[in-house]
């Protein structure tokens, strides 16, 4: 493993184990599921987003693409300081 996270690209995650942070590099068949499963989520916010301009919700010219990345960076945001705030949750609650 690289010395500097950024060589390891987007993908270089954190575990924590009894206050100790794991780095993990993710490639290979779980990268590929992960990727898929984040543009899939992607794709369904784009999807809402083009749904709420036709039901009248949203005004008409938003950039569907950039609302679910915008959307998608807010939810992962409050995901982070959760875990920032609080270091030891139940696993149940993860």
């Amino acid at each position: 493993m690289p010395d500097d996270p950024a060589q390891c690209g987007p993908y270089l995650i954190h575990f924590s184990r009894k206050g100790k942070r794991i780095p993990v590099i993710l490639h290979g068949k779980v990268r590929d599921a992960l990727l898929g499963q984040q543009e899939q989520w992607l794709d369904s916010l784009k999807q809402f987003c083009q749904s709420s301009i036709r039901a009248g919700g949203l005004r008409d010219g938003i950039d569907c693409d950039q609302f679910a990345f915008d959307l998608y960076s807010l939810l992962l945001g409050v995901h982070l300081q959760r875990f920032l705030k609080y270091t030891e949750i139940p696993a149940d609650e993860i």
